[in-house]
């Protein structure tokens, strides 16, 4: 292999592994996406219910 080729095959080696590397950090970050939506989802529901629950108490102490 001439030092030309070895410089090419290199670059290639990199850019593959930068891409692998890159498809992993894309996964990643749509799993932590979807567990952070359902997070707030579910604090959303909580202020509601939170709210509710205030609203009922305010109409009881009237």
């Amino acid at each position: 292999m001439t030092p030309e080729q070895l410089i090419y095959y290199c670059i290639g080696r990199a850019a593959v592994d930068a891409g692998i590397a890159l498809a992993v950090l894309n996964a990643a970050y749509a799993v932590h996406r979807r567990y952070r939506d359902k997070q707030r989802k579910q604090w959303a529901i909580d202020a509601r219910k939170a709210r509710n629950r205030k609203e009922i108490i305010n109409e009881l102490e009237e």
